[in-house]
């Protein structure tokens, strides 16, 4: 699961229903004492328990959709909500002030103005690529709790599934 990837997804087609699915995971997530979760419908969060986690733990989102005799179970692994919207605004905003200052300094060279705004658009995408690297950092420090998760997954359902 070591990889470039900001949020691997598993997928794997079980001849099960949804609702089987489902009770495996409610029975495996109270005899585990490494995950703990919610297990809807057809829609289930493994985490790590409270006392283990911390900033960059990771979590388990599943999704589960029957079709005729199977069933497709879709996993997507990453930070908490809070996590991920901090650095999803922190590439927006940087995007945004990459576009305006673009802007800003093409117009100004169109006009034969000043093009010192130029000399910005380098450091915006070096505080693009250092955001881009903390999020792999702590990709990497959670990356022992992702492999329980996938290890609580797979012993649940009782097949191997490769991370994409």
């Amino acid at each position: 699961m070591s990889s470039f990837k900001l949020r691997p997804r598993i997928k794997v087609e079980l001849d099960k229903s949804s609702n089987e699915i489902g009770e495996l995971f409610k029975s495996g997530i109270e005899n585990s004492n490494d995950v703990i979760g919610t297990v809807a419908k057809q829609f289930i969060i493994l985490k790590i328990p409270q006392e283990d986690r911390h900033f960059w733990s990771p979590q388990l989102t599943i999704t589960i959709e029957d079709i005729e005799s199977h069933s497709v179970v879709r996993g997507l692994y990453g930070p908490k909500q809070t996590v991920w919207a901090m650095f999803a605004f922190a590439y927006g905003t940087l995007a945004m002030l990459f576009s305006i200052v673009f802007l800003w300094a093409s117009i100004d060279w169109q006009l034969n103005d000043d093009i010192s705004l130029y000399y910005y658009l380098p450091v915006i995408l070096v505080l693009a690529i250092i955001t881009y690297f903390i999020a792999q950092f702590g990709q990497k420090l959670g990356a022992e709790q992702m492999f329980t998760l996938h290890h609580f997954f797979q012993d649940t359902i009782k097949e191997n599934v490769k991370v994409e």
